[in-house]
């Protein structure tokens, strides 16, 4: 017998690994911890990452890289900004899953593109009017 953590399991009922669909430019409305996020919202939120320092080969102390007599590399912090999309909406409101920290990608969905600026707002067709009696014959 397995034991089935409540989040795996939450992530597998709501579809994390569902196709992906990337903003075409800009980024999306920023995350706000004080929001209610349900299934495929999009938002934006700001990583930082830091390369491991690795310590090679010895050196004399003053030359370039040179850190406590090793040669070293890494150590580079970047920042970027990205679109996240909601995929486990029962984490996606709680600052603890924000898009961009340790638990969020248990929540959110990071686009692999960095986006800047703001992205258009999504076109959606509107429905005609129904201006006949009862329900459409598609929904009786």
């Amino acid at each position: 017998m397995f034991k089935v953590q409540s989040i795996a399991l939450t992530a597998a009922l709501y579809g994390l690994l569902r196709a992906q669909t990337a903003f075409a430019a800009g980024c999306s409305p920023s995350y706000a911890s004080n929001s209610n996020y349900e299934d495929g919202d999009w938002v934006s939120a700001t990583t930082t990452t830091t390369t491991d320092i690795v310590y090679g080969a010895s050196c004399t102390t003053g030359s370039t890289n040179c850190v406590n007599g090793y040669v070293t590399t890494g150590g580079v912090t970047t920042t970027a900004t990205h679109n996240f999309q909601c995929v486990v909406p029962a984490f996606c409101s709680q600052a603890g899953f924000a898009p961009g920290i340790e638990y969020g990608k248990t929540a959110w969905a990071m686009m692999s593109a960095t986006c800047s600026g703001t992205a258009d707002a999504p076109q959606i067709a509107i429905p005609a009017s129904w201006s006949e009696d009862g329900c459409p014959e598609q929904f009786s």
